[in-house]
C-alpha cells in the first residue's frame, strides 16, 4: 500500500510547504496582478487575509509537470485558544519577571504557533490542466 502524506505531489511525492511553492512570473509581473486583485477583497487586515488563502488556493505547476492546488485553511477554536493560553502565560510571566517584559517575548510564541498553525494545513490535491488555467472570476 502506497502512503502519501497530504502535503506531497501524488505524482512525484515532492513535499510542499506553505514557504515552497513556485512562482510564476517575475516579480514586477507577480506585483502588477496583486495590485490588480488587491481590490476585490477589500482593504485592512482582513482583506490581507483574503488575499493570502486565495493565494494558498491558486494552482501551481509541480516540477514533474502535475497542476497542484492547495486546499483553503481550516482555522478554528484550537488557534483562537491556542493564542488566547499564550497571552496569558506570558501575562503572567511579565507580571513576576522583569525580562519577560519585552515584546518579542510576548510576540515570538505567538508567531511560531502562528508559523506552525499555517504550515501544517497545507493539503494539496491534483487538478485538471484546464482547471488550472482557467482565469479566476
Amino acid at each position: 500500500m502506497d502512503y502519501r502524506k497530504p502535503n506531497e505531489c501524488p505524482r512525484c511525492g515532492f513535499a510542499y510547504t506553505a514557504w515552497n511553492r513556485p512562482k510564476h512570473g517575475t516579480f514586477g509581473e507577480r506585483f502588477v496582478k496583486n495590485l490588480k486583485d488587491r481590490p476585490k477583497y477589500g482593504w485592512g487586515p482582513l482583506a490581507h487575509a483574503r488575499m493570502a488563502e486565495v493565494e494558498q488556493t491558486r494552482p501551481w505547476q509541480c516540477r514533474c509537470g502535475t497542476w497542484l492546488r492547495a486546499k483553503p485553511w481550516t482555522f478554528g477554536w484550537v488557534d483562537v485558544a491556542g493564542i488566547v493560553v499564550l497571552a496569558i502565560l506570558e501575562v503572567m510571566a511579565a507580571a513576576r519577571y522583569p525580562w519577560a517584559r519585552s515584546p518579542y517575548v510576548f510576540a515570538i510564541p505567538i508567531a511560531v504557533w502562528v508559523m506552525y498553525r499555517v504550515s501544517s494545513q497545507v493539503t494539496v490535491e491534483e487538478v485538471q490542466a484546464e482547471t488550472a488555467l482557467k482565469p479566476a472570476s
